[in-house]
């Protein structure tokens, strides 16, 4: 007979469910992989164009670093999501919440490190804070691509 005061696995809310150190843990770990791949490309992009030596390419740089990052996040998902498929073992629904949410969470802030890194860096900052990028339209593919990587990793466990 089960207690009525301790609920299953199954009947927490996603809050309560992230409220173990943990998951915390993990999330800010999603958010570093995330953090260290974003700066790490926009270095490397920028290292790339400065060895070109062409003045043309500092106005574009920061939009063709910025586009090329965000369309590479998915993939930074699925590492993340493997990645935390393998550390939350046999907790199917904590393990996919904690790799959704350290994957919005991730793709905010290397979203928001291009215009920090163009405003450190560069000579005329500003110019992807002036072209900007839908945020939903991308940050909603990477949600789902590390949920749905745990998940087939999770089920795929025997």
């Amino acid at each position: 007979m089960s207690n009525p005061e301790i609920p299953n696995d199954g009947d927490l809310s996603p809050d309560a469910q992230l409220e173990d150190n943990k998951q915390r843990y993990f999330i800010k770990t999603i958010v570093a992989v995330f953090a260290y791949a974003g700066t790490g490309h926009f270095l490397g992009m920028m290292m790339f164009f400065e060895i070109l030596g062409e003045e043309d390419f500092s106005i574009q740089y920061p939009r063709v670093a910025l586009t090329s990052l965000i369309l590479a996040t998915p993939i930074i998902s699925i590492v993340t999501g493997f990645m935390t498929a393998l550390r939350f073992k046999n907790d199917d629904r904590t393990a996919v919440l904690t790799s959704m949410v350290g994957a919005g969470i991730g793709f905010i802030f290397v979203y928001f490190i291009g215009p920090i890194i163009e405003v450190i860096f560069l000579e005329s900052p500003g110019v992807v804070q002036q072209w900007g990028l839908p945020l939903f339209g991308f940050i909603v593919p990477s949600i789902v691509v590390a949920g749905l990587t745990t998940n087939l990793i999770e089920q795929s466990k025997l």
